[in-house]
């Protein structure tokens, strides 16, 4: 019964909701992480926990891309290598086994002259913040 009690205390205070978006660091919760591979390259991650949809996660690690570009005083990035999955892990009696986003991309900044299939950043935080 003390157990049963501790874990809804737990629940109640830390509550239930989605991953947001916010760095790595610190948070048990998930959140996004970046770091320089090379001059102009960038990897960026984000994790989610069982309450975010992959959509969502995919959409915060766009959108730190998006971040990251304007950071280095470019205005385009490309995504030169994805990675998308899910990680399975047990979360505990009452939840059983629950799916975790994770979302990994490597992108390439540009100042001008991108690829014909890079992203602008401002318009994709634009479009980003609207949903």
């Amino acid at each position: 019964m003390k157990r049963l009690f501790l874990l809804v205390l737990i629940l109640s205070i830390c509550g239930c909701s989605a991953t947001k978006y916010q760095p790595a660091e610190g948070s048990w919760a998930g959140g996004y992480k970046d770091f320089k591979i090379a001059p102009g390259i960038y990897r960026i991650s984000f994790e989610g926990n069982a309450y975010i949809s992959g959509e969502k996660a995919y959409h915060y690690t766009l959108y730190r891309a998006a971040e990251v570009t304007k950071e280095n005083n470019c205005a385009w990035f490309e995504i030169i290598e994805k990675d998308q999955a899910a990680r399975t892990e047990y979360a505990g009696c009452l939840l059983g086994n629950v799916e975790k986003p994770r979302n990994a991309i490597v992108i390439k900044v540009f100042k001008d002259n991108p690829p014909e299939n890079a992203y602008f950043a401002d318009d994709l935080i634009k479009s980003l913040n609207e949903k």
